[in-house]
């Protein structure tokens, strides 16, 4: 049986949020913020209930807290968790694709990183290189 996977997707560009949740929501349940700090409360929360997320799409440029100090937290966390069996898939996106910035990006932690304008196939394809799968279209969620 596939896997009904949670998805944060961290984005303060609504035209952007609206489709990757549109994308996404056939992979499982998507969660959306449009600030830093709201995705660090959210991920603290999550862990606090143990429904935690399995796959984070992070933009750089945010309110208050930027994607890669999200990245850092998260990671950090795990370190300090002491926790091997959680280790959610981090991809961040962005208009940038400097390679400053994609260098920058994975040295915060992320496991993918995607430059804007992306496809459909291309998030299709980033989620199976990840090992998930899409649920049945009977069961994805909206």
């Amino acid at each position: 049986m596939i896997k009904d996977i949670k998805i944060l997707v961290i984005e303060d560009d609504k035209a952007s949020s609206f489709y990757l949740k549109t994308i996404l929501s056939s992979f499982g349940e998507v969660s959306v913020c449009e600030k830093g700090n709201e995705a660090i409360s959210l991920f603290q929360e999550a862990v606090a209930q143990g429904e935690h997320f399995d796959v984070l799409f992070i933009d750089i440029l945010l309110p208050e807290l930027d994607g890669y100090h999200i990245a850092q937290f998260i990671r950090k966390w795990e370190v300090e968790s002491n926790n091997d069996s959680y280790k959610p898939v981090l991809i961040m996106e962005s208009s940038c694709a400097y390679t400053d910035d994609i260098l920058k990006a994975f040295a915060s932690g992320v496991n993918l990183y995607l430059t804007k304008p992306f496809s459909k196939s291309q998030i299709e394809g980033f989620m199976a290189e990840c090992g998930f799968q899409k649920l049945p279209t009977n069961e994805a969620s909206a």
